[in-house]
């Protein structure tokens, strides 16, 4: 914690209840934490009232899912309106002058922050046309098992590569505030890890359809799917990850006030086991793509050259994965069940 954090901690300590009630940091939490559900809540009445929540509009997703993203952001971009300063610093993204050069530096940190949130909605548009949950997912491998199983190799890549994205973009909030990118970085990459643990799920379990044949392989799945493990009380840190990263990148003029909030919209996507893909999943991926590719782009935009070693360095690793990887796909995969 620096001498700032710790005289602003010792102010807000003494101030009266009233005044803290009042606090920047107060408002910013209603904003980017209570301004969404209360857009959502705004929305889902409205279409209650006409009674279309649960129409069906296209590709099984309903009226109530297709507007949740849109009134969450409204909701928030309603109470920022009214609660935060009008006036902003900070067009879209901002790279601070100051980040450092901490794994994983620029050019791997700014190709993460677009490379990732691409490869996520790349996954989500494939198996769109399913429904979201197991038992669609399950005998969507038996009749279309090529596309699903590389919409989830897609997905689990995003997921992967959100790590990098993660640490890069805490490394340009911690040059303003350390303590929010610390919470931010660890409970967004803990969250990541936790879905990874569920992609790794999916991948036996959408392998046990052509093995075992789909009524089994849905019966196994239904049969354990409220199974506890290890890693089930962490399951919400992935939401909150986003919501700490999102104010963080809001306070210290990383972000301004709507790519911040795209970014928290993440809070309210699904995660789990074997979750499909529907418009409003879809929207939250799209959000923060708006929020992370542009600023992914400016960070990598923005790297120091790099020494020639160092670039030798990354294109043979280039190379190398290249090559791993067509072997597993021209002599592994065909061999594979």
């Amino acid at each position: 914690m620096t001498e700032t954090e710790r005289e602003n901690g010792s102010r807000n300590a003494r101030m009266p209840i009233r005044d803290r009630l009042r606090s920047a940091c107060l408002r910013e939490w209603v904003v980017f934490l209570g301004g969404m559900p209360a857009g959502v809540a705004v929305g889902a009445l409205v279409l209650s009232v006409f009674g279309i929540t649960d129409t069906v509009l296209v590709w099984h997703t309903t009226a109530g899912d297709v507007t949740t993203v849109p009134a969450g952001l409204l909701g928030s971009l309603l109470a920022a309106k009214l609660l935060l300063p009008p006036t902003e610093q900070v067009r879209w993204a901002r790279i601070p002058a100051t980040t450092g050069d901490a794994w994983p530096g620029a050019r791997f940190g700014g190709a993460a922050l677009v490379a990732a949130p691409l490869l996520l909605v790349a996954g989500e548009v494939l198996r769109i046309r399913y429904h979201y949950y197991f038992p669609a997912q399950l005998a969507a491998v038996a009749g279309d098992r090529g596309l699903i199983l590389v919409s989830y190799a897609l997905y689990s890549t995003g997921l992967l590569l959100l790590v990098p994205a993660f640490l890069a973009f805490a490394n340009l909030i911690k040059a303003e505030l350390p303590g929010w990118a610390f919470w931010g970085a660890t409970l967004a990459v803990l969250g990541d890890l936790v879905r990874l643990f569920h992609e790794g799920v999916n991948h036996l379990a959408l392998h046990l359809v052509p093995v075992d044949g789909l009524a089994a392989a849905t019966h196994g799945v239904s049969a354990t799917y409220q199974s506890w493990y290890v890693f089930y009380p962490l399951v919400f840190a992935d939401n909150l990850g986003w919501l700490v990263l999102a104010i963080g990148a809001y306070r210290a003029r990383v972000l301004s006030r709507l790519p911040a909030i795209a970014l928290a919209v993440m809070a309210v996507h699904s995660s789990g086991v074997l979750k499909g893909s529907d418009l409003g999943s879809l929207s939250a991926d799209l959000a923060i793509c708006a929020a992370l590719v542009p600023l992914g782009v400016a960070r990598y935009r923005r790297a120091a050259p790099a020494a020639r070693t160092t670039r030798l360095g990354g294109w043979a690793a280039l190379v190398a994965l290249a090559v791993l990887y067509a072997y597993h796909l021209l002599v592994v995969l065909p061999h594979s069940p």
